[in-house]
């Protein structure tokens, strides 16, 4: 099953990225965290959790606070968690795709993929993963691989986070050599 952090601070296309998730029941609940103080409940489905804190244009502290909640709830070992912008669609392929390696490969915890960059691709590998070489949206990790790990404050936190990972599970990491996400999708 599926979780997704959407960190916001554009509500006007959390209606679009609903449409597009709503009907895929490999998704187990989508949490939106606005950065704002003020709280703001958009959607009245069970699995969407609506939540507030203010921190910023990285996400950091939205990611963190989800990140702070599923590590203190049992969901066992088949929680992946994807971190999908408020700018962003979810790649119609993408939850398919990396399902079946999910299943092939009951020993890898993590998957990068390669993302549609307008048009272009920017193409993921096994040693490019590190800071400002990968986006957020280019992989999808295990919940067990995360629990203890959180993003820093800073405008490449996506890298950071996902690099320290890497770097200390190299051997639990795959790459998809597939174009499974999109780069800013969204954005205007």
């Amino acid at each position: 099953m599926f979780s997704i952090i959407t960190p916001c601070s554009r509500k006007e296309n959390l209606s679009s990225i609903y449409n597009d998730i709503k009907h895929n029941s490999e998704i187990l609940n989508w949490f939106i965290v606005y950065d704002s103080n003020t709280k703001t409940n958009m959607f009245n489905d069970y699995w969407i959790r609506e939540d507030n804190i203010e921190g910023g244009v990285t996400g950091s502290a939205q990611r963190n606070l989800v990140l702070d909640l599923l590590s203190k709830i049992d969901y066992g070992d088949d929680i992946w968690v994807y971190f999908l912008d408020d700018d962003n669609l979810l790649h119609p392929n993408m939850i398919t795709t990396v399902n079946k390696y999910i299943k092939e490969m009951p020993d890898i915890m993590a998957f990068t993929f390669n993302q549609d960059l307008d048009n272009s691709i920017r193409i993921g590998s096994y040693n490019n993963i590190r800071v400002t070489h990968i986006d957020t949206a280019q992989y999808i990790i295990n919940l067990k691989l995360i629990k203890n790990n959180r993003f820093i404050h800073d405008y490449c936190a996506d890298g950071y986070f996902i690099e320290s990972i890497y770097n200390d599970n190299k051997n639990k990491f795959f790459h998809i050599n597939e174009t499974l996400s999109y780069y800013n999708k969204l954005r205007k």
